[in-house]
């Protein structure tokens, strides 16, 4: 399929604005990520820090003592202040799980004793440092000076490189007081649902987008194509010899420049056609004139016992102003003339074919002087 230059410039700016769009969603999408993710380690963390110890002694209070009724309408009050913790787990320094929002719903828990198993989480639950477990799995504990600020180490409190704000998060484990920790699960859903509205919002823009740009697209290859097919069809005409054709575009940049030479073209290939014609025909004529002055000059040369008699003429240009002729008066005369008319050229010729249709009129005159009168008369 052939494209015509409108429906390339709609396509060209239709994937343009697709990869422009489609770019700025990408990288607005993940910034916004970022940023939602950063505010959600910020909030959870200070959260997670503020409720911790009175998560325990809520524990202490209500469910250590059976009051199970209490403790849940505290532990659902601090769900409702984050939407983000979605599971807040209560363990002893020793590795027991007292507490489990996902499994104790209903009452305390009366089975058999439940253990953290794994011991990276054991040693979380023993440190002195809050500590977090990202989604890729990487371990890290958070340590605060007096002036409130956060650095990153190891179990052992040594410095660690590893970024942690503004990463997906597993979970918090914090020291909420010399008996129990707390884990504070995260749930990304919130995140995940703007993230979601986000990116049906910027389709819906995409596409608004996208027709907006193939309109305005639309509209530009128009009012190139319009005035390029004008051109076309004159081109046309010019082809078939109408050289009176005009091209009229109007569009106030480098096309409507390109009219006017066009329109400029078309008068000079006209006087260049009709000077061509001309010159064609003066040669024409001129070849035409040529073989009759050639016809003027005799073919043979008489014969005269006792004289050498030769002639030719090499003109300077097609035409010459140069002539002789050989007239026979009678049987035993003979007149011969040369002739050199000044200049050369048809004015030159013309002369000298009108001198030559003289001399052979007066032939049979035997006075020289009247001849040369009667022709010198006639030509002036």
């Amino acid at each position: 399929m052939i494209l015509n230059i409108r429906n390339k410039l709609i396509l060209a700016i239709s994937i343009l604005m697709i990869v422009l769009f489609s770019l700025t969603a990408f990288l607005f999408i993940n910034e916004k990520k970022q940023e939602m993710a950063d505010d959600i380690y910020v909030n959870t963390l200070a959260f997670s820090r503020l409720t911790a110890p009175t998560v325990a002694h809520f524990y202490d209070l209500y469910l250590a003592q059976n009051s199970f009724v209490y403790f849940n309408r505290e532990i659902s009050s601090l769900f409702d202040q984050n939407d983000d913790v979605d599971r807040i787990i209560v363990v002893s320094y020793g590795g027991e799980i007292v507490y489990d929002s996902d499994a104790d719903t209903d009452k305390k828990y009366e089975g058999e004793i439940r253990m953290v198993e794994e011991q990276e989480l054991l040693d979380s639950i023993q440190a002195e440092n809050v500590s977090l477990k990202t989604l890729d799995g990487d371990t890290a504990f958070l340590k605060f000076d007096v002036d409130g600020n956060v650095s990153v180490v190891d179990k052992n409190e040594k410095s660690v490189l590893t970024e942690v704000a503004g990463a997906l998060l597993d979970y918090f484990v914090v020291p909420a007081s010399e008996k129990y920790s707390v884990i504070y699960s995260l749930d990304y859903h919130n995140m995940h649902e703007r993230v979601a509205i986000m990116q049906r919002r910027i389709i819906y823009l995409g596409l608004f987008g996208i027709m907006l740009g193939m309109i305005l697209s639309f509209v530009m290859a128009s009012q190139v194509t319009k005035p390029v097919a004008k051109l076309v069809a004159g081109v046309g005409e010019i082809a078939k010899g109408n050289f009176d054709t005009r091209v009229d575009i109007k569009t106030h940049d480098e096309l409507s420049f390109l009219g006017q030479a066009f329109n400029k073209m078309a008068v000079d290939l006209k006087a260049s056609v009709e000077a061509k014609l001309y010159q064609e025909r003066v040669v024409r004529e001129l070849e035409l004139a040529t073989q009759i002055q050639k016809q003027l000059i005799p073919k043979e040369i008489p014969q005269i016992a006792g004289i050498d008699v030769a002639a030719g003429i090499i003109p300077a240009g097609e035409i010459g102003g140069d002539i002789y002729d050989f007239l026979p008066v009678d049987e035993n005369r003979l007149m011969m003339y040369l002739g050199d008319v000044t200049g050369h050229g048809v004015p030159a010729g013309i002369v000298s074919s009108i001198a030559n249709s003289l001399f052979y009129g007066y032939r049979t005159s035997n006075d020289l002087k009247s001849m040369m009168v009667g022709v010198n008369s006639v030509l002036k």
